[in-house]
């Protein structure tokens, strides 16, 4: 059966909270009552009640995401008209300001980094809760850590390896989670799980990721060790749906977070908001609206 064909004015009749349409990469989504279980924060989604979300998407999530957060029943049909999307404003070529071969330290690569990105993107990556006093405190406290050195080593020949949890490792540390990644790189957590299997480290899959679990498992090599962090949806049922997705997939542990029950409050991404251009912002930073701030220890056993 051919796709039905439904217009931009037609889409734009459907741009309230009790009739919600939305259009993502040429198809129509009724998300009717889906704003508030939005990962990613209610008010994305209310902004383009009756509109094209593409770009705004596109900044943010995979291409596949939708269909399976959302489920084919909430397929409207396709939009008529439509052009394509493929870049966004995070995403667009900029020369780059230095040979990434030529870096020799995290604090220029920081440097790189910070010319390469858009502001919001930039606050969300490398800003820090309300003034930054505590980060600004780890800074300084990490700078004071020192290694004791021990003398009369044979260290002609150095092995990195190391054993976590019963599975060798070729360097002692793994990538860590971090939400929407594709706000960084077009290819979000894929681009991080590749690198883990270059240098043989384990990647953390992000409950939050632009890219499904599914996904970024797919781009690893058969059984390659990973894991996953886990934010408890307010949903439970969701959280069991997808703990039962991501079983099959056999990580080697669940990291659960308990440090992040709440949003908080980052002044600099506020900062970089004013109320008059807030309809036309692109690669919005998640917000953890979704998640259950109700969890005790109790409810971990």
């Amino acid at each position: 059966m051919a796709a039905l064909a439904i217009s931009a004015t037609e889409v734009s009749r459907h741009c309230s909270e009790g009739d919600a349409w939305i259009a993502v990469n040429g198809v129509v989504w009724d998300v009717t009552g889906f704003a508030s279980k939005h990962p990613g924060g209610v008010e994305v989604i209310q902004d383009h009640f009756g509109r094209d979300g593409t770009e705004a998407y596109n900044a943010i999530h995979g291409p596949g995401l939708i269909a399976r957060f959302l489920g084919p029943e909430k397929r409207i049909g396709e939009l008529e008209n439509t052009s394509s999307h493929s870049k966004t404003q995070n995403q667009e070529s900029r020369p780059l300001p230095l040979n990434l071969d030529s870096i020799v330290s995290l604090s220029q690569f920081e440097a790189v980094a910070e010319q390469l990105m858009v502001d919001r993107t930039w606050g969300y990556v490398a800003g820090a809760t309300e003034d930054s006093i505590s980060h600004k405190a780890n800074y300084d406290w990490y700078q004071r850590i020192f290694f004791r050195p021990k003398i009369s080593r044979k260290v002609k020949t150095v092995d990195t390896g190391v054993k976590i949890l019963g599975q060798m490792y070729d360097l002692p540390f793994f990538i860590a989670p971090t939400s929407s990644v594709k706000l960084s790189h077009p290819d979000g957590e894929l681009a991080l799980a590749r690198a883990s299997v270059v240098f043989g480290v384990p990647p953390v899959i992000p409950t939050l990721g632009s890219y499904s679990a599914q996904e970024i498992v797919e781009v690893l090599p058969p059984g390659y060790p990973f894991f996953l962090q886990l934010y408890m949806y307010s949903y439970r049922a969701e959280t069991k749906r997808f703990l039962q997705g991501v079983h099959k997939l056999k990580p080697r542990g669940i990291l659960f977070t308990v440090d992040l029950p709440v949003l908080s409050k980052r002044e600099v991404i506020k900062r970089q908001r004013p109320g008059s251009e807030k309809g036309r912002e692109i690669a919005l930073p998640p917000v953890i609206t979704s998640i259950d701030a109700n969890i005790g220890w109790e409810d971990l056993t």
